[in-house]
């Protein structure tokens, strides 16, 4: 399941591994997507942070500094509890996929989190009513993220950290009421029942193609998403592994290409990286989309996210992504970026 994506941007997997049982919500019923702002490229979430089997994401090297960084502001507050985390990731006139944002569904006590943060040098903000705080780069990082990032924690129950565009785009978002993005909820109700992590990725085909690593592991994700424009796939854990996937594209040719793909055995990760036990289940084709899902047994599916890991250790990513000591993860857990 893990696309390998150009490390100049740079986006890549990221695990979770936790502790404590999953929900069956589907992520297009998340609390978090109205805060979502509409035209986004890259959205990643975890419907539960909790699971014992982990999460494997697709997010930016900006987005693992996020979680790092909110770890630290948010580990004066020792009762905080965690339901749902979600990544975004947006073009601005400052760049392509440069602007980043991680929001949280939970429990958090503001005053603590902000006085400590202010007392490290965060200064205070008033946004249309919102209390927020302006954090500067992490000495330990200015060399690999250095943006100045707006924290706000609504209600005690969201929080909000990012790059200020977002973060003012997701305070007007909720403060106006609207609802999620239709184009958004769309696309994550192609996934399956169950989802506990899940990805989706909307741009031009040639930004897609851009970030997509055509080396030997990522060839048959390579070929299959050429010319794509949008990508989700979601992961649901378990005894049986579920691997499911939604790929569009603009054109007719394209998406009869993909099709053709998929049908060949082997052709789809995990089912070429993870061994014959695995299986298309179902495979559709409507218009210009391609879905489906992909069943494997959870041993084999632990086996491969293992094999991910230790590779990551043998091979680093060229941006250092940020690691969570124990103590410091919103479930006591460790998370280790993947290339």
């Amino acid at each position: 399941m893990l696309i390998r994506l150009a490390r100049k941007l740079p986006i890549f997997a990221v695990l979770l591994a936790a502790s404590s049982a999953f929900s069956l919500v589907s992520p297009a019923a998340s609390p978090l997507l109205p805060l979502i702002p509409t035209g986004v490229e890259s959205v990643a979430g975890v419907e539960d942070p909790h699971n014992p089997k982990g999460n494997v994401l697709l997010i930016s090297g900006f987005n693992s500094v996020d979680l790092d960084d909110w770890l630290s502001l948010a580990g004066v507050d020792d009762r905080r509890e965690v339901d749902e985390l979600i990544w975004v990731v947006a073009s601005s006139a400052r760049g392509e996929l440069r602007e980043h944002l991680l929001l949280i569904a939970g429990r958090f006590d503001r005053d603590r989190i902000y006085a400590a943060a202010q007392t490290n040098g965060a200064t205070p903000l008033n946004f249309h009513g919102f209390p927020v705080l302006i954090v500067a780069p992490f000495a330990r990082e200015r060399s690999r993220m250095p943006d100045v990032r707006w924290i706000a924690i609504v209600d005690n129950r969201m929080a909000i950290f990012g790059t200020p565009d977002l973060v003012q785009k997701a305070l007007d978002r909720h403060a106006a009421g609207v609802s999620a993005d239709p184009a958004l909820v769309a696309r994550l109700s192609r996934l399956g029942p169950g989802v506990n992590s899940w990805n989706t990725m909307a741009m031009p085909s040639s930004v897609l193609a851009r970030h997509v690593v055509s080396d030997a592991q990522a060839a048959s994700w390579s070929s299959l998403v050429a010319g794509a424009d949008e990508l989700t796939v979601g992961v649901h854990y378990g005894s049986t592994a579920r691997v499911d996937f939604a790929i569009h594209f603009p054109g007719d040719a394209d998406v009869v290409r993909a099709a053709g793909l998929v049908s060949q055995p082997g052709a789809l990760p995990p089912l070429a990286q993870i061994g014959g036990q695995a299986r298309l289940k179902s495979l559709s084709l409507d218009r210009n989309l391609i879905a489906g899902s992909v069943l494997m047994r959870g041993r084999q599916f632990d086996a491969y996210i293992r094999a991910q890991r230790d590779d990551h250790w043998r091979n680093p990513p060229s941006q250092a992504a940020a690691v969570a000591s124990p103590s410091s993860s919103p479930s006591g857990s460790l998370v280790n970026s993947l290339r």
